[in-house]
């Protein structure tokens, strides 16, 4: 049996296997060609394809398209989501920044925090410690230009609220560091 590549990217805490496909890189390139593997043994990269130019070993310039199923997100506590992306596309580089189009479809989705306003109103402030996304300390994807389609097709708000199902699309514009819904 042939044994997967196994990465973890720096900041995503996240470990990528990667089982098919072909990578061909140099100095100056690295090129990708129907990349296929999982994300934390569960989600799966269905084909990422495309290159990223290289300069000193640093990626300078990306034209990268991934399709994957069931890509895990988790807030704890919080929000689970499985995420399915179709025609996801990264590309640009350093000097023009990078650009995020494509489809993101929430297959199942849900928001668990409980509330307590009465509790939290009485509870004393406490310091808690929350890690901030991977993308914060890397400008490039900090502030990468959104284009993107969000589709729901099951995302439920179930707490000691509320208890909602919904579905529907929602666009995403601006930055990771601040977006935009429309």
């Amino acid at each position: 049996q042939d044994t997967p590549l196994t990465l973890t990217p720096r900041g995503a805490r996240r470990e990528v296997a990667l089982t098919g496909g072909s990578v061909k890189f140099t100095d100056k390139l690295v090129e990708l060609e129907g990349v296929s593997g999982s994300v934390d043994d569960e989600g799966a990269l269905t084909d990422v394809s495309g290159q990223i130019s290289l300069s000193n070993w640093r990626p300078v310039d990306v034209d990268i398209k991934v399709t994957a199923n069931d890509l895990p997100f988790r807030v704890p506590q919080t929000l689970e989501l499985a995420l399915n992306l179709r025609g996801l596309r990264v590309v640009g580089g350093g000097d023009e920044g990078l650009k995020v189009e494509g489809v993101v479809e929430i297959v199942d989705g849900r928001y668990v925090r409980k509330f307590s306003p009465i509790l939290e109103a009485l509870r004393p402030q406490r310091i808690t410690e929350t890690s901030a996304p991977f993308y914060v300390g890397i400008p490039l994807l900090a502030n990468a230009t959104l284009d993107l389609s969000v589709e729901s097709r099951a995302f439920f708000v179930k707490n000691n609220v509320a208890n909602i199902e919904m579905t529907g699309q929602v666009r995403v514009a601006g930055t990771p560091l601040r977006p935009r819904f429309e």
